[in-house]
């Protein structure tokens, strides 16, 4: 659509050149009067006619350019990039492998098969964007960092996105049909409306497995994964996220998990559980969250048996088979905040239960 636009806008610059000349030429090339110097008229004509093509020439020159992107360092086949650069892939392939800093590679729209970063030395400072992909991925033993990838749908693999490096951002990503949506096992990586999707319910692993220390996601959203978003590690922030469908929408899976805040997310359609925190590290909160099961949940929102500074506040649970609240305490139901030593006692009407 970028490429028509330009192309469009250069047309009619042409189009408006062609006029202007022409009627230049047109009020220049009035038919000689007596005693005119035919000679000289013919001249004028001419000068405007050379003017009129350099125009035309010049256009189509902006035109040829605009309607292709890779003009200069073009992207025809499965390649392994060693120099950095700016690239641009001008049709489908099967893998992309980037080894050097300070990379740009827009994907153009094509699918750029397996990419990978980082397989034979450390990559930051990349941007990859605008197109597909089976996967991408670092590596374990050369992680990236402060890595842009924007735009980009990952489709049909065992995981869409896998980063284990540090300060990467995923921003208007997706993941669909796929074991894994997204993995990010690293520090302070931030996911930014991204999505994950799956065409059958509760399949794979989950949408989001998130893992490693400082990780911020917001405006994410999973759809029909196994559990939507699969959380361990320590002070991960989801703000805005939601989950619909699967087994289960927001887990914190490990007691190695602390300090985990998810705050206004909302979990709906799941099977089993909409926030669930039994198995949770000290010092995770919930807030003003919303669990609907669609009367196919069983609970809405599970607390830890033996909790550490769990905050429970503002949430909203319904239409969950067994029960919206469990294990947060006496009266489960409306418990605001469970052993949470520096808030004050519970208020027993700040969660809600709805029917």
């Amino acid at each position: 659509m970028k490429n028509r636009n330009i192309f469009t806008s250069s047309y009619a610059q042409m189009i408006y050149g062609v006029t202007i000349f022409l009627s230049m030429a047109t009020s220049q090339a009035s038919l000689p009067q007596p005693g005119e110097d035919l000679w000289n008229v013919c001249a004028q004509i001419g000068t405007d006619v050379d003017e009129l093509l350099t125009c035309c020439s010049t256009t189509f020159t902006a035109i040829a350019a605009a309607a292709n992107p890779c003009a200069l360092t073009p992207i025809t086949g499965s390649t392994i990039i060693s120099t950095s650069g700016s690239y641009c892939l001008a049709t489908d392939v099967t893998s992309i492998t980037i080894n050097v800093s300070n990379v740009m590679l827009d994907l153009n729209g094509h699918n750029g098969g397996t990419v990978l970063l980082g397989q034979s030395a450390s990559v930051s400072n990349a941007i990859i964007q605008n197109g597909y992909c089976g996967s991408m991925s670092d590596s374990v033993s050369f992680p990236a960092a402060f890595v842009l990838i924007q735009n980009v749908k990952a489709y049909g693999s065992t995981i869409g996105f896998s980063f284990s490096g540090s300060h990467n951002l995923l921003e208007n990503c997706s993941s669909g049909n796929n074991i894994t949506g997204f993995s990010i096992t690293g520090v302070g990586n931030q996911l930014a409306n991204c999505s994950s999707f799956s065409s059958t319910i509760g399949v794979g692993i989950g949408g989001f497995v998130i893992g490693g220390t400082d990780n911020q996601l917001g405006n994410c959203s999973s759809t029909n994964g196994a559990t939507g978003f699969s959380i361990s590690g320590v002070t991960h922030q989801l703000e805005n996220c939601s989950s619909k469908g699967g087994g289960s929408g927001f887990v914190v899976s490990s007691s190695g998990a602390q300090q985990i805040t998810i705050e206004r997310c909302i979990a709906s359609a799941y099977t089993t559980t909409g926030f669930n925190l039994s198995t949770a590290g000290p010092s995770c909160a919930v807030i003003e969250c919303t669990a609907n099961g669609g009367t196919m949940g069983t609970t809405g929102f599970i607390g830890s048996s033996t909790p550490t500074n769990a905050v429970f506040y503002l949430n909203r649970a319904s239409k969950n088979v067994t029960n919206n609240y469990s294990g947060l305490g006496a009266n489960s139901a409306k418990v605001t905040v469970v052993n949470s030593a520096d808030a004050p006692a519970p208020s027993y009407g700040d969660n809600l239960s709805a029917n």
